[in-house]
Parts: C-alpha cells; structure tokens; sequence
C-alpha cells in the first residue's frame, strides 16, 4: 500500500501481457509532495542583509528555469531601519550607508514595476533591464517579492512619533480618511509627492498615490542616454544604394564623408551623438568581435524623426595616434574625435573603472597643448574619500588636492615617459644621419663626380647642414627635438595645473579643464563648472555613475543637469565607455560585480 513517505507499488498487467511502466501513485493526487522534494521558500530578509548585500533579494534563485524559485519577504520594520541608515553618520560605515540606500532605489524600482493592486499579490524578482525566460511572462513569473502591508490602524505600532517622515505619513493618512467622507464634488484624489524613497515605498503599502517630482529631475531620456548608440553593420548595408555607395555623400576637404541615414532606429538619436556600425560583444569577454569593420559617425544634425545627418570620425584607432597612443576601442575613438576635432565645449566621459576614460582624456589634453590649441590642462576632482577618513593632510592645496589624483598623476607619468623616448629616438636618428653625412663627405672627393652629379651632391650637403644646430653638450639636436624637450619641461611643470573643485568658482576655463570623478559633483557645482567656460575653453568631465561615495544618485548630480541642458546641441558630447582596457584581471572583476 502506497504511503506518503515513498511507499511501494505494484506493475499493472494487461491482457496482451505488456508491462506497464511504473508510476509513483499517493492517495492525495499528482500535486502531492514526497518527503525529500524541494518546495517553494518564503524567506524574510533583515536589515542586515540588504545592508551588506543590497541586491541579496535576487540572490535565492537559480539561473536555470527550471530551478524552484523562492519568493522574498520584506518586514515593514526592515524598510524602517533602511531610511535610518541611509543618512551617513560620522565615523559610521560608509559602505553600509551606500548599501542602504541601493536596497531602498532597487526596492522601489520594483514596487513601482506593477500596478498598486497587484503589490499585494508579489512582485515579480526581476531586474532592471533583464529579459524574462521564455515560457514566462511578467505577470506569472515565479519568484516574487511580498511586503508586511499593515492596515491604517495597525501603522501607529511602526511609526515614530519623533521622525519627521512619519509625521508626515500619519498626517497624509489622516487627511485621506476625512477626504473620503465628503460629499462628490468636494472630495480629491489624494497624491504624496516625494524624493524620499523609503517614504514612497511605505505610501503604496498603505494605499496612498504616489510620484515623484519631475520639475527638478532630468528628463528620463536624458538620464538614460549612454551618448553613444550601437547598430548592426546590416543596418549600414541598407543604407547603401544599388552600385554600392552610401547615399549622399558630401565629400570635406580633410577627406572625411557625410551621409544622410534614414530608418525608424534613429528615432531616439539626436544631435551630436555617435553611431557605432559593428558586431555584438562576445559573450565570455565582453570585448568587441571584429572592431577593424566597425563604423563610426557623428550627427550632425537631426533631419526628422527617422533621418540623420552624419559625418565620418576620424580613425584615432588604427591610423592616428593621440599623444603617442592610439583608442583603445571604438568608445575611446569618438571621445578623441570629440574633444580633438570637434572641441565640443563640454564632453562628458562615463564608464566603470578600467575602461581608461582619465587616461585618454588626459592624452587629448597634452595633444592640445603640443598643438598649440590650448596653453594648459587644469586636472581638479572633488576631495571625497572612498573608506575611512584619512584625516588631515599637510601642504598645499596642490599637494593636497594630488593625494586624490592617483590616476591622473599615473597617466601623466606614462605619458611622460613615451615623450622621452620619442625626444631620444629623434636624437639618435639625427646623430646618425650627421655621422653618415660627414661620412659622406669625407669618402667623396666632388672631382671624382661627372659633372651632371657635382650639383646635386652640393645641394644635399647644403640640405644635410640646414637639417640641424650645433647645441651645448655637443649634440645635434633639430628644432623639433628642441621643441619636445620644451614641452616635456612645460608638462611636468606648469603645463599640469591641479586645483580644487571649490576654488574654480570665479575662475574662466580659458583652457581645457578635466575634472575627475565628476559623478560626486552636486547640483550647485555643476552649474558653476557649466557657467565659468569661455568661449574657446573645453570642460572635460570623467566619472562612474554607478560610484557613489557621497549619497548622491547620478539623478540628481550636477552633471546629470549638465546633460539634460545641454543634449542634442553642439555644445556636448556625452560618451559611455563599456570595454574595460586596463587588464584581464581587472575586466573578470568588473564582469562578476556587474551581474
């Protein structure tokens, strides 16, 4: 007889003496559950958790379908002590603060994912931008997130008397309680508007409407733009006529081309972004597949909702170099493109560390200089630290200032250096062509030569003097190599100016300006580093949106008002660079954290 704990079973026998395949069989029916099987979880998680890990809600289930899917429950009390946390504390733990409040965004990213009814039947687990498995939809997706959603008068036992949020909240739940009792026609539809995150989230599980306030945050097209947009190179091959040309074509006297595209994939671009032609990045490293048939335009100008105006960028990839060093990938080559040959006035370079947005950026910079264009690079960031205080620091406030530009003062010294060896193989060639010049001379008697050949042999000697000067130490050393020797001089001295974010204001960026880690500036600096450029002077901001040391959202950063300003004019280029360049070691890392 079968028993619920496994039990036995006997073969059923047919009249044409097949056997039947054997089946488990419980007197409860097919949904019933042996002991051993795996069942679903509800597990609760606590501060702590999400304080350390604030994405841990994602972290129960398997990647594979077909693995049980746990759901995750959320205390009201947890959400509580999320918004105590997330205020930094002097000597506290800032990591814990930044987890604190990355667990309260991604929370309400997924409260405000379905409709306010259907929070009290799950929330979906799914993050931002990941693709439902097939078979699945939104609605019935397996593993789900549930809140502790008390009722108007069970709230009083969670909320402080002495927190003002909480105020707040009981007095919005009052005002709605005797709003509900007026006569049609003098009642309202009662609206929270708040910043707060944690006080939005507590709002839609007590009933209330909420929203936020746009007036005072970028648009979110602005927010999302990545500046940079990717296409199949299909997409260029349709653009091609019948004999094989681009249509269009406006030949420019530096040899570069410009295209009129059309197509419904440029609804979302605008003015001076970049189109990248290539294929997919490989799965495993990330990396492009075949960057040599990479495309890469400009727009220049917004024709209509689907067509566009571009121009061919120049190839610093494979062809130019920018201060002795090529692109690394398609990303760095339009950042050149935009602060070398546009000299857009602001260019804002994104991406995660490694992807050698300060490097190249700081590359452009000496290149300016060594082609007259600008006089100065002023290197500045922001006086944040990432862990503990390190607490005073001597000296000036360029020795002070230099402790946070380690990055900067590294790729200065690099570059430092391929200037060196350049001013040395120059003095070398020259030595050696002086040697086989007097060579020349001294083996060769003009006499012995017809004479068809005596004139032009005076000719090249008269060209082999002019070549060069005679200097102290007795070097002959040409104009050019005296040049560069001038230049490293200038870059290692006043060439490289480092100051402080909060003494430029009142200052003109007459100059090119590279502000490091921009993403902490505030809303109130960037409108400073915005109004000092001059009309010739190039800002150059470099940061990780996805840093936050300081508790300030990219949302709400002065260089996120800086973009929703000034996108889709000629006065920006915003650049997000996803390869990362500095190592294998260094690209693994950034994989497994951006999972």
């Amino acid at each position: 007889m079968p028993t619920i704990t496994g039990g036995t079973t006997r073969p059923v026998k047919k009249s044409n003496n097949k056997k039947r395949v054997q089946k488990k069989q419980t007197p409860f029916g097919s949904s019933c559950m042996y002991k051993g099987a795996k069942k679903r979880k509800l597990i609760a998680l606590d501060t702590n958790i999400l304080m350390t890990d604030p994405l841990a809600m994602f972290h129960f289930n398997g990647k594979d379908p077909k693995d049980d899917d746990n759901d995750i429950f959320i205390p009201l009390k947890v959400l509580l002590e999320l918004d105590r946390k997330k205020v930094p504390k002097k000597g506290g733990d800032e990591k814990q603060t930044r987890n604190a409040r990355t667990a309260a965004k991604m929370l309400l990213y997924l409260t405000e994912s379905v409709p306010m009814s259907q929070i009290k039947n799950g929330i979906p687990l799914i993050k931002p931008g990941e693709k439902i498995p097939n078979g699945r939809s939104r609605k019935h997706f397996k593993a789900k997130l549930f809140f502790e959603m008390p009722k108007e008068n069970e709230l009083e036992k969670f909320l402080d008397p002495d927190n003002s949020d909480h105020e707040i909240l009981r007095s919005c739940l009052k005002k709605r309680k005797e709003d509900a009792v007026l006569p049609e026609g003098k009642s309202h539809d009662f609206l929270l508007v708040s910043f707060d995150n944690i006080m939005r989230i507590v709002g839609l599980l007590v009933g209330l409407r909420v929203e936020t306030y746009l007036n005072e945050t970028p648009s979110e097209e602005s927010f999302r733009s990545k500046g940079v947009h990717y296409f199949p190179l299909e997409l260029l091959r349709r653009q091609k006529t019948e004999d094989g040309e681009m249509p269009h074509p406006i030949p420019q006297q530096d040899g570069k081309r410009e295209y009129v595209f059309k197509g419904k994939e440029f609804e979302n671009v605008v003015m001076y972004e970049f189109l990248i032609f290539g294929r997919p990045l490989d799965s495993e490293t990330r990396r492009q597949l075949e960057p040599e048939t990479e495309r890469q335009y400009i727009v220049l100008e917004k024709v209509n909702a689907q067509t566009v105006h571009v121009r061919e960028l120049k190839d610093y990839q494979y062809q130019e170099k920018v201060f002795y060093v090529h692109a690394m990938n398609a990303e760095q080559n339009c950042l050149v493109n935009a602060i070398l040959d546009y000299r857009t006035p602001l260019v804002i370079a994104e991406g995660g560390a490694g992807t050698g947005k300060t490097f190249i950026t700081l590359a452009c910079a000496y290149q300016q200089i060594k082609n007259g264009v600008h006089k100065i690079v002023q290197v500045s960031r922001d006086a944040v630290e990432s862990g503990e205080s390190i607490g005073f620091l001597p000296g000036s406030v360029e020795s002070k200032i230099k402790n946070f530009l380690p990055g900067v003062l590294g790729g200065r010294d690099t570059l430092l250096r391929l200037l060196s060896k350049d001013i040395k193989e120059k003095k070398k060639f020259c030595a050696n062509e002086k040697k086989v010049a007097e060579e020349d001379t001294l083996a060769v008697d003009i006499k012995t030569l017809p004479k068809s050949k005596r004139r032009q042999y005076r000719r090249d000697r008269v060209a082999t003097k002019k070549a060069g000067q005679q200097v102290k130490g007795g070097g002959y050393v040409s104009d050019e190599i005296a040049r560069l020797e001038a230049l490293w001089v200038h870059l290692q001295g006043e060439g490289t100016s480092f100051e402080s974010v909060s003494l430029l204001r009142g200052a003109n960026i007459s100059n090119i300006a590279l502000i490091d880690e921009a993403q902490h500036t505030k809303t109130n600096q960037g409108k400073m580093l915005g109004s000092r450029v001059q009309e010739g002077g190039q800002l150059v901001l470099t940061g990780n949106v996805e840093q936050d040391d300081v508790g300030i959202s990219f949302r709400d950063s002065g260089v996120a008002k800086l973009i929703d300003a000034t996108r889709g004019t000629d006065l920006m280029n915003l650049i997000t660079l996803r390869t990362v360049e500095r190592g294998r070691l260094a690209a693994r890392i950034a994989q497994y954290y951006g999972k």
